[in-house]
């Protein structure tokens, strides 16, 4: 009895090192392939005369800058799921933007804007292909909390979207 209890839990170890190893190949595998699809145009427009855009970095999670001290470094990685972008003025975090990748071979021009709004700083992504129109929010960091909202800047439950997932809509 004893031995089969051993065996058993074995091969769950085995099979949860098979599936890490799995799915970590996986990821390095889909971020080859998306290496080698065009990544469409990245742009930064500020669009108030007092924020500096050398004080604007963009980071876009599972890749890294994007844009750093307002100056474009890196193009955007193209997955599959949601792509997340992490905006940042002055080295504080303003805001975090994602939509929903339906295929990583879409290829998608992102337009970044920011602005004030009411004496706060504004972040908008407008995307121009063909994820355009797919699920986006946008989530602003204030000193109390944050507010999730979604494409149109209206309050939105975040029970209904799955940022650090890449199952589907």
């Amino acid at each position: 009895m004893k031995k089969k209890i051993t065996i058993i839990i074995l091969f769950l170890l085995l099979g949860l090192v098979v599936v890490y190893v799995l799915n970590s190949r996986y990821l390095l595998l889909e971020k080859f392939m998306a290496s080698n699809y065009e990544s469409g145009k990245i742009e930064l427009k500020v669009s108030n005369r007092e924020l500096d855009k050398s004080s604007v970095s963009i980071f876009q999670k599972n890749n890294g800058y994007l844009f750093k001290n307002g100056l474009n470094i890196d193009d955007y990685l193209s997955l599959y799921g949601w792509s997340c972008f992490t905006f940042e003025y002055n080295d504080v975090k303003v805001c975090e933007v994602c939509y929903f990748k339906k295929n990583s071979k879409n290829v998608n021009d992102h337009y970044f804007s920011i602005g004030k709004k009411d004496d706060n700083l504004d972040l908008s992504l407008k995307l121009k292909g063909a994820d355009s129109i797919s699920k986006m929010y946008y989530k602003f960091y204030k000193k109390n909390g944050s507010i999730i909202l979604d494409k149109n800047k209206n309050p939105i439950n975040s029970e209904f979207i799955n940022p650090f997932g890449n199952g589907s809509e």
